[in-house]
């Protein structure tokens, strides 16, 4: 479907005014816990739903050269 042809309009299951007006208060996130050094050490790093770790290893690039080269 081209982004110029109209189309049939999507609708949100979600209450997106009830969404805008809720307001954080003081002690909405009081139960989460803190992040400590251990934590960030764990952590996996994601890029395009892929671990980076894995990205980073082999790197796909094109190089145009002239002929003469």
């Amino acid at each position: 479907m081209n982004a110029k042809t109209p189309g049939l309009q999507r609708s949100l299951s979600s209450d997106l005014e009830r969404v805008d007006a809720w307001s954080v208060a003081e002690g909405d996130f009081d139960e989460l816990p803190e992040l400590d050094e251990a934590m960030l050490a764990r952590a996996v790093l994601c890029r395009g739903g892929q671990s980076a770790r894995r990205l980073d290893k082999n790197v796909l690039f094109n190089v145009r050269l002239t002929q003469g080269v």
